[in-house]
């Protein structure tokens, strides 16, 4: 999966493991390619408009390849004291907002069912930064 931005490289950082590739614009700031050749994460540099041609979002010239998300099995959140429960959530920007608003909160989990409901993607990941 393919996420982008500059805050959800803030959230990956403590974590360098989870990104598998960094494409980055030629005026991205320093610190950014001190941190990906630190963390000795493959990297490659382009122009802008390339950048745009692999996501559909305002990237702030970084974007980032990543697993995709991994799902929990029910059992495995069920003993989790604060859980919300969601059925067909199709926004993925209405997602992504629940999930940052979880996250205040302090749910641990989120249920979503398999069927008709928006799965983690790209823009979830950025809205919910």
């Amino acid at each position: 999966m393919r996420v982008y931005g500059r805050n959800v490289f803030n959230e990956l950082k403590s974590d360098p493991s989870k990104i598998k590739k960094i494409f980055l614009s030629k005026n991205v700031d320093n610190s950014i390619y001190t941190f990906v050749k630190e963390n000795k994460i493959l990297f490659e540099v382009m122009e802008t408009f390339k950048l745009d041609r692999l996501v559909t979002g305002v990237h702030q010239g970084i974007v980032m390849e990543i697993n995709d998300f991994e799902y929990s099995s029910l059992e495995e959140i069920m003993s989790f004291d604060k859980l919300i429960m969601l059925d067909h959530l199709e926004d993925p920007h209405n997602f992504g907002a629940i999930i940052r608003t979880a996250e205040a909160l302090g749910v641990k989990g989120i249920i979503i069912p398999k069927n008709r409901s928006v799965s983690v993607n790209d823009t979830v990941m950025k809205v919910s930064v």
